[in-house]
């Protein structure tokens, strides 16, 4: 767990807005990794440890740290979709720091009841291959 750094939620939340005004301003691209720094912290998972947190009226610090990660994939949507970030880079962004993912769901029904063993295990195998073809 990372050590408390912060010891109010305004405190914590002061440098959060100054990250982001300082940012803007110089026209840099918003990052998780540059809000770690500006917390203070050495490592992206002491933020997310940080989310765990309280600070000393046992505030949780959770709400920030969501609202700031939110602000900072809104940041980057908005910039992939105006054009400003190269399209490669912003998805790889989403995927790695925003849980954004490549899916795709297949769904089968298979009336297990009204197939043999043998049937049942020819459907599995079918659509094991068709998932190994893509």
């Amino acid at each position: 767990m990372a050590k408390k750094k912060h010891e109010t939620i305004e405190e914590f939340q002061a440098k959060i807005d100054e990250y982001f005004d300082s940012y803007k301003a110089a026209g840099r691209p918003l990052t998780i990794e540059g809000l770690c720094l500006a917390l203070g912290f050495v490592e992206r998972k002491s933020l997310i440890d940080y989310a765990g947190y309280t600070d000393k009226n046992q505030k949780p610090f959770l709400h920030a740290i969501k609202k700031a990660r939110l602000y900072i994939q809104q940041s980057k949507i908005e910039g992939l979709l105006s054009g400003d970030y190269s399209t490669a880079g912003a998805i790889f962004d989403l995927k790695n720091n925003h849980n954004y993912k490549d899916k795709q769901e297949t769904h089968i029904k298979i009336d297990k009841e009204a197939l043999t063993d043998a049937e049942l295990n020819e459907q599995i195998k079918r659509f094991e291959s068709r998932k190994d073809n893509k």
